[in-house]
């Protein structure tokens, strides 16, 4: 822009493009959460006798999907289980939280505050 130094047309370009940059990042991530949380339970894997190709070792060989019924039956429960809010954590009482519960709990509530600092705290461009 005319009459603007040099050092600040440089810093507006390059606040322009980070504002561009996170944008790009965030749109994907946001469409994705979006449709997570809108599925019920999990999409078909891949058919049994399926070759996966991890190439974890140089040598050795591809891992293939088995039958459901072969793996173990709590390998389908892991993620699967529903985890409780902060209010009903707040509302059982710290003093009845076992250690990992009461950990957990802070966890969230100390993810809460810096969501909600975060959002009162935005910069406007």
């Amino acid at each position: 822009a005319p009459g603007m130094s040099a050092s600040l047309a440089l810093r507006a370009r390059s606040a322009a493009s980070m504002a561009v940059r996170a944008a790009a990042w965030r749109a994907p991530r946001q469409a994705l959460h979006a449709s997570a949380a809108s599925l019920k339970e999990l999409p078909p894997g891949p058919a049994p006798g399926t070759v996966i190709p991890v190439g974890i070792t140089k040598d050795g060989q591809d891992p293939v999907v088995l039958e459901d019924s072969e793996y173990p039956e709590w390998l389908f429960r892991v993620g699967a289980e529903e985890s409780e809010t902060t209010e009903e954590m707040l509302s059982k009482g710290v003093k009845n939280l076992s250690y990992l519960d009461s950990a957990k709990l802070f966890r969230m509530l100390r993810r809460d505050k810096i969501k909600q600092h975060n959002s009162t705290n935005r910069k406007v461009a």
